[in-house]
């Protein structure tokens, strides 16, 4: 009976341990096809773009406000579009309040020839307190007071 040595044993362990992670992660990072949290912190704030790999175009772009986080999802759209043919759809939640901030789709590529690349800016950066959520309401006209005969 043929054993393999001791010291090669961790080493396999590391290199199934990576290649099921890998596997795990495809559909993440590699082919964009499923959906994926993308969180934006002080010493990694992100932005996300979506590239068409037929031509390298930059399809969007967006700034991921610090301590908010984004889901990205793909899914089947117009058909009769051979070029963009599937939608992205991306949704914004605030890391402060939990709330849905921003969201939308928009027509992308179809599988394959698609990709989410994302950037780190410059750090640190810092969190931005949230907008009111309604605009103060505004003052009322000044009162005009009748001239009493006083200087003027």
């Amino acid at each position: 009976m043929k054993t393999s040595p001791r010291h090669s044993r961790p080493a396999l362990v590391s290199a199934l341990a990576l290649a099921g992670s890998a596997a795990m992660l495809g559909g993440c990072f590699g082919n964009s096809t499923g959906s994926y949290p993308y969180v934006s912190r002080t010493y990694s704030p992100k932005t996300l773009v979506l590239v068409d790999t037929r031509t390298g175009e930059e399809l969007w772009r967006y700034d991921l406000g610090v301590g908010n986080s984004m889901k990205v999802s793909f899914h089947s759209g117009d058909e009769d579009n051979v070029v963009m043919p599937d939608e992205m759809r991306w949704e914004v939640k605030s890391g402060q309040s939990g709330d849905v901030i921003a969201q939308d789709a928009i027509p992308c590529p179809p599988e394959g020839v698609r990709r989410i690349d994302w950037y780190e800016r410059k750090t640190p950066e810092y969190p931005r307190p949230e907008a009111p959520e309604g605009e103060p309401k505004p003052l009322p006209d000044p009162v005009e007071t009748p001239d009493e005969g006083g200087e003027g």
